[in-house]
């Protein structure tokens, strides 16, 4: 069975009117139909496929089946301007795989079950609505959206268009993750061997891997900083400026930046820019790590205490350059 809730705008909601629980188990809404701002949708502790159309719509209609019955429907409610889904699943002990394309998965050490038996939601919404998605293991797309907050566990898939404000992803596990243009702050976490790819960030980036998973964006028009511990690679379009540290084999790369440069290697992970302006310029290697800078750097401090190698295209300004505690190069006024 296909359940349809349907929540338009109006007035009168915003003034206060009666809060309309909308279950997943009822046939219909409880009383009235309400008209509500229905401005951001919230799903969590969900399983299955997720289907967001936004356009020029100023309502929020939500429809669901679950055919496979392995699960209980979501419920639905509706609070003021906010619609949220609640699946009322715990994502522990999640068995997740993936073969010719097609995701399965068992819950609580239970029999996997295609990610078609699980329940699907098809919904539609404004270009601006705000999605925060959470704790759920899922499949989906989306087109265009206001803002999102995004956290997959164990697996999964999901593509949304381009995000008008900030985005925060996250994914513990190996699901894959990709959005068009952020034009706002974008905050990337990665627990895993998830993957991520976004178009351009209007503002700054912040990327954080703690295991095998990449990350991959278009130009940022801010400062990006990253934080790798393990074999995750990033790899950014323009950058501003550049703040990175490195625990273990993961590379960065950029195609080039203009702005401040600092840099930490305790690993064997490297860091290649390919061209710009970078002032001031410091890197600091306690590993095998090296740096590769093709563009010009300006005050330059790096501290060599490993086997990786620091090369620089040009520089200009003070250098202090040092290496197992000797000086290398020494250039200007040092302080």
């Amino acid at each position: 069975m296909t359940k349809k809730f349907l929540i338009a705008t109006s007035a009168a909601a915003l003034a206060g009117a009666a809060l309309v629980s909308m279950s997943a188990g009822a046939t219909q809404l409880s009383g009235a139909p309400q008209s509500l701002s229905g401005d951001r949708i919230e799903i969590e502790n969900f399983v299955g496929r997720i289907e967001i159309r936004t356009g020029s719509s100023d309502t929020i209609s939500v429809a669901m089946t679950n055919t496979g019955g392995h699960v209980d429907d979501p419920e639905v409610t509706d609070a003021g301007s906010t619609v949220r889904i609640d699946g009322g699943l715990t994502l522990r002990n999640t068995n997740c795989r993936t073969r010719n394309n097609v995701m399965s998965i068992g819950l609580d050490r239970g029999a996997r079950h295609s990610i078609d038996e699980y329940p699907s939601l098809v919904i539609t919404a404004p270009a601006s609505v705000a999605l925060e998605l959470r704790d759920s293991a899922f499949v989906g797309t989306a087109g265009d959206l206001g803002e999102v907050d995004l956290s997959m566990n164990s697996c999964g898939r999901f593509e949304a268009g381009d995000v008008r404000g900030d985005a925060h992803v996250r994914i513990n596990g190996s699901g894959d993750i990709t959005t068009g243009s952020i034009e706002g702050n974008a905050w990337i976490g990665i627990n895993g061997s998830g993957d991520v790819v976004t178009g351009a960030i209007g503002r700054d980036v912040s990327v954080d891997i703690n295991g095998s998973g990449d990350v991959e964006t278009g130009d940022v028009s801010g400062d990006a900083e990253v934080d790798i511990n393990g074999s995750g690679d990033v790899e950014f379009g323009r950058v501003a400026g550049l703040a990175i540290g490195i625990s273990g084999s993961g590379d960065v790369e950029a195609a080039s930046m203009n702005g401040a440069f600092s840099s930490r290697i305790s690993g064997s992970g490297d860091i290649a820019v390919h061209g710009g302006r970078a002032q001031p310029f410091e890197a600091s290697i306690g590993g095998s790590g090296d740096i590769a800078f093709r563009g010009t750097a300006v005050d330059v401090t790096v501290n060599e205490r490993g086997g990786g190698d620091v090369s620089i295209s040009e520089i200009e300004g003070r250098v202090n350059w040092t290496r197992n505690g000797r000086t290398v190069l020494r250039v200007g006024d040092i302080h």
